[in-house]
């Protein structure tokens, strides 16, 4: 996954599917651990970056609580 990033328009939701497809492609004893870790460092959105750290948050907590902040700023707009 290396240096795979999140593009600035990108929905979350996109970029993880991105990231699940190369993670299929390597060994890594757990796939959802290594794909939250590096959607952790790659994340656009800091401060649910550092709400991840502190809360020590699955992937499934990410996608959910991103999920939902896409959703509030696009009603917003």
């Amino acid at each position: 996954m290396g240096n795979l990033t999140q593009d600035i328009s990108e929905p979350l939701a996109r970029y993880h599917a991105r990231i699940h497809e190369i993670a299929k492609k390597c060994d890594y004893n757990d796939e959802n651990e290594a794909i939250r870790d590096h959607l952790i460092k790659t994340i656009r959105n800091k401060r649910l970056r550092i709400k991840a750290i502190r809360n020590s948050w699955t992937l499934q907590q990410i996608l959910d609580e991103v999920a939902i902040d896409e959703e509030e700023t696009q009603q917003a707009r």
